[in-house]
């Protein structure tokens, strides 16, 4: 007996945000592992989402770039 299965690419995207100081002069990259966004879509709202949540939770900071990246994977 033979188990085939159906597999197929699937990309994925993953929220990524830079916030940078102005006093100290650096920056500081985040990236959300907990949560992987099928479509572009949804990272940008995702990444957005995590700008916002970062400009409350660290005033000091300022928002230097949002960007989703494409992680390849496979679903069965």
């Amino acid at each position: 007996m033979h188990n085939y299965f159906n597999v197929e690419e699937k990309t994925m995207f993953l929220a990524q945000i830079i916030l940078c100081s102005s006093l100290v002069g650096q920056c500081i990259g985040f990236e959300d592992r907990d949560k992987h966004s099928v479509n572009i879509t949804d990272c940008e709202k995702r990444a957005e989402a995590l700008a916002e949540d970062a400009g409350r939770s660290m005033p000091g900071l300022v928002v230097a770039r949002t960007r989703c990246k494409k992680l390849p994977g496979f679903a069965i």
